[in-house]
């Protein structure tokens, strides 16, 4: 279950920042705590915002490890108690806020002091005491999982609804100044057509026209015996004929049913088939990813558990973008995943043992989570894949030599299901 960013900070960091802001700026802890109530959505929103594409997330990232520090949160009272230490860390909060805000500082400002009952001064100066420690938390969450660009994406996502849960009912204006009209309205159109969208019946068979049949031959026959015999032999005959009637209509029902199963049937076929045929036209380069994984795939042997390995997918140093000439290997995993729409991955990065182990492991992430991405960008769902990096932690080969280095930078590919 994802966390949700807004109800953590409230219950981890809002307290004992309101505390100490109410002190320094001269302000009640009720102004204080109400201006803090559209403070923390509206940065959560615009980090949201600002990380709603890979482009976006890189460089979200890239002020998170550049201009972030959450070793503020394990002293939020020791950064109070200095003049100095308060100074600076407005200063590093207004850079942020800058950053992030830009022009839509001054107006947002406007905004919560006309909500909180804040001076305009005291609102600019808790909104920069504010910021710092909101980024620093937000960073913590992202080195505790190790994210990269569509991790944080993703991550971000899913913090809309709680971020429109979030703002203050007299804090409307924020959503209009930000941006956040659609936060949340996915949620509600999905829950609207689950409400609204009526429940498929099942047309039932028409018997009545068949028994009301039978009641006519019944009465004819009935009143013919009536004439010259009993009764008992008639209700009989009609009993087995309407039975073998009903039996009748019965297996034209299940012909029908059987039928349409076909049919259905032959439609999903025929897409995977096309797929297939697509498949067998390309030219995989020997010992490619696309040849080996087609390969096992039309043997028809079990598949779950099983791994491939990209051949040649190369990336530039110390990054997660990937060589132009290797993303031909991208893609003919791509034509596989089609060919094959139950298949289900999951991508893992690997590195050689160069340099800080945080740091392997940040970067194999951010490799694997590039190739799901790209995958995404293919047309593969991204349901049918997840992503993880490993860092130097499974070496298949010695780092003590260049080729070994080579052989345990890597990207495998496992199939799940």
């Amino acid at each position: 279950m994802s966390i949700n960013l807004i109800k953590l900070m409230t219950d981890q960091l809002s307290g004992s920042l309101v505390k100490q802001a109410t002190g320094l700026l001269g302000e009640s802890e009720s102004h204080v705590s109400s201006a803090m109530s559209g403070i923390l959505p509206s940065l959560i929103g615009t980090l949201i915002n600002k990380g709603s594409s890979l482009d976006g997330a890189g460089s979200l990232l890239n002020l998170l490890n550049n201009d972030a520090d959450d070793s503020i949160l394990d002293n939020i009272g020791g950064l109070f108690s200095d003049k100095n230490k308060t100074t600076g860390l407005m200063d590093q909060g207004g850079g942020l806020l800058n950053s992030l805000l830009g022009d839509k500082l001054g107006p947002l400002a406007n905004l919560l002091s006309n909500f909180s009952g804040m001076k305009s001064n005291s609102t600019s100066s808790l909104l920069k005491l504010a910021a710092p420690f909101i980024i620093g938390f937000v960073k913590r969450q992202v080195m505790k999982k190790a994210m990269g660009p569509s991790g944080l994406m993703s991550f971000l996502g899913g913090q809309k609804k709680n971020v429109a849960d979030a703002i203050p009912s007299g804090l409307s204006g924020i959503s209009d100044l930000l941006g956040f009209g659609g936060f949340g309205k996915e949620e509600a159109v999905s829950e609207v057509k689950k409400a609204t969208t009526p429940t498929p019946t099942k047309k039932k068979a028409a018997w009545w026209p068949l028994i009301l049949g039978a009641l006519v031959v019944l009465a004819g026959l009935y009143y013919m015996k009536s004439r010259g015999g009993t009764g008992v032999d008639v209700v009989d005959d009609v009993t087995n004929t309407v039975t073998d009637a009903t039996d009748k209509m019965a297996d034209k029902t299940k012909d029908v049913a059987k039928t349409v199963t076909d049919k259905t049937k032959d439609v999903a076929g025929s897409v995977t088939d096309a797929a297939k045929e697509a498949l067998a036209n390309i030219k995989f380069a020997a010992g490619s990813i696309g040849e080996k994984m087609s390969g096992f795939l039309s043997s028809g042997e079990p598949a779950a558990g099983k791994s491939f390995q990209f051949n040649n997918l190369t990336f530039a140093t110390g990054s997660a973008a990937i060589t132009p000439e290797t993303f031909g290997e991208v893609k003919n995993l791509a034509e596989v995943l089609k060919a094959y729409p139950d298949i289900k991955i999951k991508i893992v990065g690997h590195t050689d043992n160069t340099g800080n182990a945080d740091a392997n492991l940040a970067l194999s992430t951010k490799r694997a989570e590039m190739v799901m991405a790209k995958l995404m960008d293919l047309g593969i769902d991204s349901s049918r894949m997840s992503a993880e990096g490993l860092g130097q932690t499974q070496p298949i080969a010695g780092n003590d030599t260049e080729d070994g280095r080579k052989q345990n930078r890597r990207i495998e590919v496992i199939i799940v299901e």
